[in-house]
């Protein structure tokens, strides 16, 4: 019920902001499709951002340098 409860009360919040969206997945689903089909290509971030560790941050243990 927290959860529930916690989802209305975020509903309620955005409501009033405007410009926001409330959507069922098929509906997501078939704007995204619609929005391929007239060319939009999504974006690719390649993780990570940088080649190597930076330096001054040091490796915590159990965390894969590589």
């Amino acid at each position: 019920m927290a959860r529930c409860h916690a989802m209305v009360e975020l509903i309620e919040y955005m409501q009033p902001k405007g410009r926001v969206r409330f959507a069922r997945l098929d509906e997501i689903a078939a704007h995204v499709r619609s929005e391929v089909a007239a060319g939009w290509t999504q974006r690719v971030d390649r993780l990570p951002f940088w080649p190597a560790p930076l330096s001054g941050i040091p490796i915590e243990k159990g965390v894969r340098a590589d």
